[in-house]
């Protein structure tokens, strides 16, 4: 399983609107400058977030909050709003005998992992990340991004 850049640039959205402060709307054209994304991009990203019922718009502003609380919002949630061309995780998460008898040795092994990642990811809220992303310092995200941990939104 690869995590690709909508799925990254949803969790970093979901992230920066999570820790707006006071709860305000934040702003697509915000969020873009803030991700390096284009704006046309993120206003896409932002509006499958908002289909899925984990962002809402602030009909005045524009802008962008939870649509219920961080910690209630996990990172399968977000993947499957802002990736909706991928398989179905949740098939993948519990897959039937039909699927599995149809996989070769090598696809049972990264179907086994896959559905590993997405059953660790069902645990993980949006809030366990705000308060990971606390503990990070400076220094390690700075090296972090040096050594392409950021995927490009190009990609």
């Amino acid at each position: 399983m690869y995590v690709d850049r909508r799925v990254y640039y949803g969790v970093e959205a979901m992230l920066a609107i999570a820790g707006a402060p006071g709860g305000r709307a934040v702003s697509p054209m915000e969020l873009a400058l803030d991700l390096g994304a284009p704006a046309a991009w993120v206003e896409a990203l932002l509006e499958g977030l908002s289909a899925a019922s984990l962002l809402t718009r602030d009909p005045q502003g524009g802008g962008y909050r939870l649509a219920r609380e961080a910690r209630a919002m996990s990172l399968v949630e977000i993947a499957e709003a802002v990736d909706p061309d991928r398989p179905d995780r949740r098939t993948l998460a519990q897959p039937t005998d039909r699927v599995l008898q149809s996989l070769t040795g090598g696809e049972m092994l990264w179907s086994a992992l896959e559905t590993a990642i997405i059953l660790c990811l069902k645990d993980v809220s949006l809030d366990d990340l705000l308060s990971e992303e606390a503990r990070f310092d400076e220094t390690a995200w700075d090296a972090f991004k040096r050594a392409g941990g950021v995927p490009s939104w190009r990609g």
